[in-house]
């Protein structure tokens, strides 16, 4: 006896899961408010290999690939790919780079090509989609009132009949190239006081340039994809050798990260134009092996204790979508040089990041016996002693190209009180103490199956809320391994 499996065709798809109406007003709580209109990339549950850009609004998602097709935005961008980037920086004699070409910017599967726009065109992009969305539509339904097109608007949270879900979010970015800075000051100090005393807590050029290092751009991965535990070299035990092994020291770190738009061609960004060669922000979680890390870090820094994975949220919010949450930065209490001296005293952000840790159950434990997850950690940004603007000005002085698409981390973000560190590490005094996760649970380090949970947001005067969304990652258990 032959049973048979009920395949929806594309159109059915369609039929069943794309929605006309956008309800309005959004929800309070939201974290894509029409303040925000953020950018991402999704696979729509109709199209099972694609990859389209879209914003978030509320709980619904918008296909601006799709709306494109049907002519909403040829006004706002030219639909005649595709279209050359001008070198806009002051021209550098020995470097000689042809005009960069790219896809049409909202027909492409990445926000590279989006990203190359002036600040002035994705302002107007954001400002037509908001539009769009209150006047209810692009086309006109039976009664007469604006719909959207079938397939361009998808409910955030749907899920197939097994509980799966129907829409995936993907890197929104191709990263080449990922930059970590060191720049919270707060993090910064715990750290050196725990390792060489409160006295040689920041090192002699902390207060005088943006310290930062260079990531691994191909583990940089989108929210919600497992991390699994590594193996390293770890320092030997007292009288020993060193040893070989799964970490010991598993932690997270508490990021804000900038995605690159506007590329340098190896002109160095003067400071205050950096900003026009942001695109957006993104959470991020630069996943740590402190043993791995300690053992091997002299004299060149970090390298397989951080290599394994970073993690960020999908969604990037857009540079003018947080033009609210700007505030003064701290000052170093040095004199710059010219070239990081900001005239803009307002240069880094104050919003809210939080940090939860969702345990993982043991063998056989039930769901309802699990307390719900809890904040452990609220910290802002703007205990970032050094700028975005800073860090691009100081990476380009030699002339280092920076192209779209590459991700600048802030560094681990604490805050000067307790109960605002932005990592285990100086919770648990490097493995010391217990640090409080909630619900009875405490941890020194993660364990396999915890589950890290970043989420940042703000809210305008006007009452709308920006945020990023989940940045979220499980621990997997490592791989079993010979030394």
């Amino acid at each position: 006896m032959s049973s048979s499996i009920a395949v929806l065709s594309p159109e059915q798809h369609l039929a069943e899961y794309s929605v006309r109406q956008i309800p309005l007003p959004l929800p309070a709580d939201t974290d894509f408010s029409l303040s925000n209109i953020p950018f991402g990339v999704f696979t729509p549950p109709h199209l099972l290999n694609d990859r389209h850009i879209c914003t978030a609004i509320g709980a619904y998602i918008l296909d601006l690939h799709a709306l494109n097709k049907h002519g909403a935005f040829s006004a706002v961008i030219p639909s005649t790919p595709p279209h050359e980037l001008a070198l806009k920086d002051p021209p550098v004699p020995h470097v000689l780079i042809p005009p960069l070409k790219y896809p049409h910017p909202l027909l492409s599967t990445t926000l590279n090509s989006l990203a190359t726009l002036e600040r002035s065109r994705v302002c107007a992009l954001r400002k037509h989609i908001r539009e769009l969305v209150e006047e209810g539509g692009i086309v006109s339904g039976p009664d007469t009132r604006p719909e959207w097109p079938l397939g361009t608007v998808f409910s955030r949270c749907l899920r197939d009949k097994e509980g799966h879900p129907l829409l995936k979010m993907h890197m929104p970015f191709h990263v080449g190239d990922y930059t970590d800075f060191y720049a919270g000051v707060h993090h910064a100090y715990n750290v050196g006081c725990l390792f060489r005393g409160r006295e040689n807590a920041l090192q002699p050029s902390y207060l005088h340039l943006p310290v930062g290092y260079h990531g691994r751009a191909s583990t940089v991965c989108a929210s919600g994809t497992p991390v699994r535990r590594p193996n390293g070299q770890l320092p030997p035990l007292p009288g020993g050798k060193p040893r070989f092994g799964p970490t010991e020291k598993m932690d997270y770190e508490l990021e804000l990260a900038a995605f690159v738009g506007v590329p340098n061609h190896g002109a160095p960004i003067p400071v205050d134009q950096a900003i026009g060669h942001i695109f957006g922000f993104v959470l991020m979680n630069d996943w740590s092996a402190r043993d791995v890390q300690a053992w091997e870090y002299v004299p060149l820094g970090p390298f397989l204790g951080k290599s394994f994975a970073t993690s960020i949220s999908p969604w990037v919010v857009t540079v003018d979508a947080l033009e609210p949450f700007r505030v003064e930065k701290e000052d170093q209490g040095v004199s710059l040089l010219p070239y990081l001296t900001e005239k803009n005293s307002k240069t880094v952000y104050d919003f809210t990041l939080e940090v939860e840790i969702n345990p993982g159950r043991s063998p056989g434990e039930l769901s309802n016996t699990i307390a719900p997850i809890q904040s452990i950690s609220t910290t802002s940004p703007r205990y970032l002693i050094w700028s975005f603007e800073q860090m691009l000005a100081h990476h380009t002085i030699n002339g280092c190209k920076l192209l779209s698409g590459d991700l600048l981390g802030s560094g681990t973000i604490s805050g000067p009180q307790k109960g605002q560190e932005g990592s285990l590490l100086e919770m648990s005094k490097n493995g010391t103490e217990d640090a409080d996760i909630g619900g009875g649970q405490k941890r020194r380090w993660l364990e396999d199956g915890d589950e890290v949970v970043i989420k940042g947001w703000g809210i305008t005067e006007g009452g709308e809320r920006v945020g990023f969304g989940d940045c979220r990652g499980r621990i997997l258990a490592a791989l079993e391994l010979k030394p």
